[in-house]
Order: structure tokens, then sequence, then C-alpha cells
């Protein structure tokens, strides 16, 4: 069992200590294969997707070159997606995102959300997917209204990852079994001052991070 468990980095060295887990998330389609040699180690799951700032010039075909690559590796997640007022044009974001949650719904794949000043857009678009949706979506560095935690957390099957520096209004409202630490980082080391800091704030065991992280990706 993990010490401490990473739910949201950015690998550049796979060199990683023995006690932390990790979920290693891809920001853009030049990441993918880093990501998937990546998840050959023994404390690495990998998650592969398009990040909303590098919703511009795709290929026509990224989404099956996507696919392929996600039935080829069936462990493999879909990260880090979602959208970002200001950043690109929300009207390549958007169609982004949603693609790859169609994707993430018809394959089965939990995946790692990315959401700033776009929460009203990004509820909406879950909405329109009715029942059918991914088995889990984990929210990280939740920035939206700490009054849509519980219901989130319920209607997707949500979780949520904080850093030490986390609002401790919403790391105090998330609950117990939902709730994560990250890095945001290449390096792992730096989610044990997260899990510490976020442990404080919450009264709550280090060890609790870890179980859920475990729950999660085995859709417990």
């Amino acid at each position: 069992m993990f010490k401490f468990f990473d739910a949201h980095c950015h690998l550049t060295d796979t060199n990683i200590p023995e006690y932390v887990g990790c979920i290693n998330n891809a920001a853009q389609m030049a990441d993918w294969g880093a990501v998937i040699n990546s998840a050959n180690h023994p404390n690495i799951f990998g998650a592969i997707g398009v990040h909303p700032w590098y919703a511009t010039n795709l290929p026509s075909d990224w989404d099956v070159q996507m696919c392929h690559l996600l039935c080829d590796n069936p462990e493999l997640m879909i990260g880090e997606i979602g959208l970002h007022k200001g950043r690109t044009d929300a009207e390549l974001q958007i169609p982004v995102f949603i693609r790859q949650m169609e994707i993430a719904t018809e394959l089965g794949r939990g995946v790692h959300v990315h959401c700033v000043g776009m929460w009203n857009t990004m509820l909406q678009i879950l909405d329109s997917f009715g029942t059918r949706r991914p088995p889990f979506m984990l929210f990280h560095r939740y920035s939206g209204a700490i009054t849509d935690i519980a219901n989130i957390a319920e209607r997707y099957n949500a979780f949520f990852s904080y850093r030490g520096d986390a609002d401790a209004g919403r790391v105090c409202n998330t609950p117990r079994d939902r709730i994560l630490v990250e890095s945001d980082t290449d390096n792992v080391q730096n989610v044990i001052t997260s899990a510490r800091d976020v442990a404080a704030q919450g009264n709550m065991d280090t060890k609790t991070f870890v179980n859920n992280a475990i729950r999660m990706i085995n859709h417990e």
C-alpha cells in the first residue's frame, strides 16, 4: 500500500519513490506516448487527453487516434480535459471537451477535469449526457462553488483533488470519501506537503487520500 498518492501530476521522470502512487496526466497529444510508457511503472497510472489550453490546431483525426490508444491500453484514463475561460476560444474548447466526454462514456473510462471560470457551461454540458456518464470524474484543484460540491459528488460520481494551498472552505465541505490530494507538478514528492496540509485543514489522516484514490481507480 502506498503511503501517499498524487491524484494529478505531469511527470517528466518516472523515477519516483516506491511509497508514492500517482496518476500521470497528459496535457496535449505530444504527451500521450510518454504517459502511456510511464504507466508501465507499477506506481504510475496514466491518463491521456487534450487540455483546453491545447484545443487548437488539432489534426482532424485526433479523436480517432485517442480512441485507438485507449483501446490498446485498457487501463488508461482520460485527462486532462476541460474548459478554461479566456485561455483559448471557448468555441474551440467546448467541442473538444464534449468529444472526450463521449469517448469516456463509450469506453467506460474515468476522466480528470480542469475547469476555470466556466462552471455554468461545464455543468450544463455534463447534464446534457443524462445518465450516460463516465464511471467517475476527478475535478482537479476544484474551484467551483462550495455549495455545489455535494451535488456534483453524488450526481457525477465525482472526486475532488486539492493542493496544500487549497481554500479551507472547499476542503472542509468536500465529502471525506471524495477528497484527494495532488501536486500538479512533475515532482510527486510535492504531494507529501499537500497531503499533510490538506489533512490538517480537514482534520483527517493522510491515509484517507490513498484509500480514496484506489477506490476511485478501481471504480469501487
